[in-house]
């Protein structure tokens, strides 16, 4: 495998791809301190107020397309990883390396500690990888996370 070419294709992707053009379009438009009109204003809240739902109903219809039977190794191997060592390494890196105070770093653990989501789907699907065991652990992370998050939070403190 040839890194620079992947990473060259990789960045290239991100460039083009439109979720980060429009963040950086509104990270740019913040920042010229210009305001929208008022009508225009209202259209985009309406879109941004829709898309949080609407893609969250995309991603249930998604990920119902593939079953967990079959694809336990993958998916297990992502929760173990997701929603244990992450939150620990999360957890180690605000303590232990950053030295945040304890407020910050039990919110930066339980972040680390919810549920994996829509983007690492659209990843598999776009490089057509693991898509099943993608979808099998954002099912499955969801329905856990209703103990695993609740638990982290009293681990932390929080």
């Amino acid at each position: 495998v040839d890194l620079v070419k992947v990473t060259r294709s990789v960045l290239i992707s991100l460039v083009k791809n439109p979720v980060v053009l429009a963040l950086a379009a509104g990270a740019l438009w913040n920042w010229s301190g210009l305001t929208m009109p008022g009508p225009g204003q209202r259209i985009i809240d309406l879109g941004g107020d829709a898309a949080i739902p609407t893609g969250l109903f995309a991603l249930g219809l998604a990920v119902a397309a593939y079953p967990l039977r079959g694809n336990m190794p993958g998916v297990a191997a992502i929760m173990i990883l997701k929603m244990a060592v992450f939150p620990v390494i999360a957890w180690a890196l605000a303590s232990l390396v950053f030295h945040l105070p304890p407020r910050e770093t039990a919110l930066v653990t339980i972040f680390a500690a919810l549920p994996t989501g829509m983007n690492p789907y659209l990843f598999a699907v776009k490089f057509n990888a693991s898509i099943a065991a993608v979808s099998g652990a954002i099912a499955l992370g969801v329905i856990l996370s209703a103990v695993t998050v609740p638990l982290v939070m009293w681990l932390v403190g929080a």
